[in-house]
C-alpha cells in the first residue's frame, strides 16, 4: 500500500460530496482511503455512502469507514492511524478537495527519492470573492533537499503547520500522535514529525 489517505468527517454535508468524488477520480489499488465519522448529527454520512454505492465494486473496497462518538478532529486522526497500511500519510479535509495530479505527482516524487516528507502546492478559496489562489507558505526552493538546520530554521519559521500540506512517511508518526482536547493541535504534532524527518521534497512553485 503506498498511500493512506485520512479524511475525518463533522458537520460537513456542504462540502462532502466534491471532497469525495475528486477521491474516487484518482483512487487506486495503492491507495486506501480512511474516513472517520467523528459522530457528525447532520447529512454527511448518508451523502458518502450513496456516493460509494454508485462506484464500483472495485472502488468501493478502498475506502474504510470506522464511526465513533463525537471526540474532535485528532481523535478521528488517530484511530486512522491506528490502522493505516499505507507506508505515506496524507491527510485531507472533508471541506476541501483534492487537485487532478495529486497522485500522479506523489507517486512520480517517490519512484525518484525515498523522502519522508513531501510537500506540495495548494490552494484555498477566499472567504469573500470564492476565488481560488495559492496558498503561500513563503519557501522559494523546489526540489530534493535534506532538512539541515538552516532549512528547519526556515521551515519553523514560516510556521504552517497544517496536517493537509504535506504527506508523511507513516514511520515518522511512531510513537506520536495528535494531542485530544486542545486548540492548535496541528502545531504540538507537525513540528515534532519535522524534527524526525532527514529528507523533504519541496514542490512550492
Amino acid at each position: 500500500m503506498l498511500l493512506s489517505l485520512i479524511i475525518p468527517v463533522y458537520k460537513v454535508e456542504h462540502f462532502i460530496e466534491e471532497c469525495i468524488q475528486s477521491v474516487i477520480q484518482q483512487v487506486t489499488t495503492e491507495i486506501e482511503v480512511i474516513i472517520v465519522n467523528d459522530g457528525t448529527p447532520d447529512n454527511s454520512m448518508s451523502l458518502i455512502d450513496n456516493i460509494l454505492s454508485q462506484q464500483t465494486a472495485a472502488i468501493r473496497e478502498r475506502f474504510i469507514i470506522f464511526h465513533q462518538e463525537n471526540q474532535g478532529q485528532s481523535s478521528a486522526r488517530n484511530l486512522a492511524l491506528q490502522v493505516a497500511k499505507g507506508e505515506y500519510i496524507a491527510f485531507l479535509d472533508s471541506d476541501d478537495v483534492l487537485s487532478e495530479k495529486y497522485l500522479y505527482d506523489l507517486k512520480k516524487v517517490i519512484k525518484k527519492n525515498k523522502v519522508d516528507i513531501i510537500q506540495f502546492k495548494s490552494s484555498r478559496f477566499e472567504d469573500n470573492t470564492n476565488e481560488l489562489k495559492e496558498f503561500d507558505v513563503g519557501l522559494q526552493k523546489n526540489g530534493f533537499f535534506q532538512l539541515d538546520e538552516n532549512l528547519m530554521i526556515e521551515i519553523f519559521n514560516q510556521s504552517a503547520w497544517f496536517p493537509w500540506l504535506n504527506i508523511y512517511n507513516k514511520e515518522l508518526f511512531q510513537g506520536l500522535e495528535f494531542p485530544v482536547g486542545i486548540y492548535y493541535e496541528d502545531a504540538a504534532l507537525i513540528p515534532e514529525i519535522f524534527l524526525k524527518a532527514k529528507k523533504i521534497y519541496l514542490n512550492l512553485f
